[in-house]
């Protein structure tokens, strides 16, 4: 109810079968630590102080955010973002948290465009 808020729901089916995998999962508890702890900013959060790495990426960067994210708000995406002037943020319509899921055409597309030059 949270993840698949975009225009394109999976199936009761293709839902059950991204469950059972959910379930699966053993380094939850790790993966939200790392998420909680990787400070690449200048600015302290409430669990490191930032090591300021950010400043050392000079590549390009693409962040995109669905409309309709009920996990990630749109200002922790925002904020996410701070740090890389070079990073381009795009919302993407109709998608909430997966949107690989929510609006396969447009990513697929995005990626082509982004990696192919089409």
């Amino acid at each position: 109810m949270l993840i698949f808020t975009g225009k394109n729901s999976p199936s009761y089916l293709d839902s059950h079968t991204y469950m059972g995998e959910t379930f699966k999962q053993r380094c939850v508890v790790d993966a939200l630590w790392a998420l909680a702890t990787f400070n690449m900013s200048d600015t302290p959060n409430f669990y490191s102080h930032g090591d300021g790495s950010a400043k050392l990426v000079t590549c390009p960067i693409v962040s995109y955010w669905g409309e309709k994210d009920r996990i990630v708000p749109y200002a922790m995406a925002q904020e996410n973002c701070a740090g890389f002037p070079q990073l381009e943020f795009v919302v993407i319509k109709d998608s909430g948290h997966a949107p690989l899921l929510d609006n396969v055409e447009y990513m697929v597309a995005e990626i082509r465009k982004r990696v192919i030059g089409e």
